[in-house]
């Protein structure tokens, strides 16, 4: 879906990167066949990438976006690759689980969250679950009016997601609709609730993220850097770590219960993530994906 100039040296597997415009750096999710599903490799590759730019003076906004037709399907379900399942063996022990866990997904999404530099989230399609999460940590959120958000974790038994993103993008009842249901989020709704900033076509959506990030970049960027820090300083005060490190504890007692280990037990049975997903939610019906409810 989106062009991509010259690649910024640097061996990555699951992302690439460029330099659309002065000042502006962007990294794309490149795991278009898998409807770029995070697996260690992406998380790995994520932050190398983001580390390049934190310390280049040129570089003074970053753009996160994606190739193919998905921002993020969520955690990759099918961990079969070698690295996958060398992290998938250290998280045999519940303390294993906890350093995994903790290492990969809950620093990594916090350093995003607390990257000196703004940070663009470009979404369309889907964004699922660690997907939603990934698009959160970013400053800005623009997306495609065809994108759509969602976390179906309590489906799957789960006690949330590693970061409890969703009290803060929308609010406390719209989160609690979203994760008891798994239910879907329009674009529409999604701006509506202040998580995304602004709208546009898909055709439109690549020049004008790309417009935004240039007029961030022609700011002072040491004035943009320390007003980026009390903003978030702001969330801090009002509780959005210690909410989030409440939330990462829960999770991992959530591993443990008897409900998950039984329907997953059920689930893996199936021999394909399609046929995971659909024995996950066939039960709750067919429910619109645009953010609409029927009466």
């Amino acid at each position: 879906m989106h062009s991509v100039g010259a690649p910024v040296p640097g061996p990555y597997e699951t992302v690439l990167v460029d330099r659309p415009n002065e000042g502006v750096a962007r990294i794309l999710l490149n795991r278009p066949a898998r409807r770029n599903a995070i697996n260690v490799q992406m998380m790995l590759d994520l932050e190398t990438a983001f580390r390049q730019f934190e310390h280049d003076p040129d570089v003074r906004v970053v753009v996160l976006g994606a190739t193919g037709d998905s921002f993020s399907s969520g955690h990759e379900l099918d961990r079969t690759p070698a690295l996958d399942a060398e992290w998938e063996a250290r998280r045999a022990t519940s303390e294993g689980r906890y350093l995994v866990e903790e290492e990969l997904y809950y620093s990594k999404s916090l350093y995003l969250r607390d990257y000196p530099k703004p940070t663009i989230a470009v979404v369309h399609g889907p964004a699922v679950a660690a997907g939603w999460t990934l698009a959160s940590v970013c400053d800005l959120v623009v997306a495609s009016s065809k994108a759509r958000f969602q976390n179906p974790m309590c489906r799957m038994a789960a006690s949330g997601p590693f970061l409890l993103v969703e009290p803060w993008d929308l609010n406390v009842r719209k989160a609690k609709e979203l994760l008891f249901t798994g239910d879907w989020l329009s674009a529409q709704e999604a701006r509506d609730f202040g998580f995304v900033n602004q709208i546009f076509s898909d055709d439109a959506l690549e020049a004008e993220s790309l417009k935004l990030a240039s007029r961030i970049a022609e700011m002072p960027a040491w004035a943009v850097r320390l007003v980026k820090r009390s903003l978030n300083n702001v969330l801090d005060q009002m509780g959005q770590r210690t909410s989030w490190e409440h939330q990462f504890v829960v999770r991992q007692l959530g591993h443990a219960s008897t409900e998950r280990g039984e329907l997953l037990g059920k689930l893996k049975k199936e021999k394909s993530v399609r046929g995971f997903i659909n024995a996950r939610d066939k039960k709750f019906g067919k429910v619109p994906d645009d953010g609409s409810r029927k009466s």
